[in-house]
């Protein structure tokens, strides 16, 4: 007697076509994934980094020298790269917002 099956088996012989398949559409899926998240992450440097520009020297008028070491840059070019949309660290826009008095949302 064999044992019953367990919903979603698949049989011994269709398990390497399924995994073939699987590895098909994910190889289909996954470049555009990576591809729109790249762009996404662009996007929102460029965002980041027009607002900082804009807390910076609109709203507090302060030169990027000042601003980086109130950021606790040592000097101005990790700020300028941030600014620019070439850098970015996780941690700084809370630490930006306090520095330059402005909210996050």
């Amino acid at each position: 007697m064999t044992e019953p099956k367990k919903p979603g088996h698949i049989p011994r012989q269709h398990r390497k076509a399924a995994e073939q398949y699987e590895s098909q559409v994910l190889a289909r899926i996954a470049p555009a994934s990576e591809k729109g998240r790249k762009a996404e992450d662009a996007r929102l440097r460029k965002v980041f980094a027009e607002r900082m520009f804009k807390a910076r020297h609109e709203l507090n008028g302060w030169t990027q020298l000042h601003a980086a070491k109130m950021l606790g840059f040592s000097n101005s070019s990790p700020l300028a790269k941030i600014e620019m949309g070439e850098s970015f660290a996780r941690t700084l826009p809370g630490i930006a917002a306090r520095v330059y008095r402005v909210s996050t949302g």
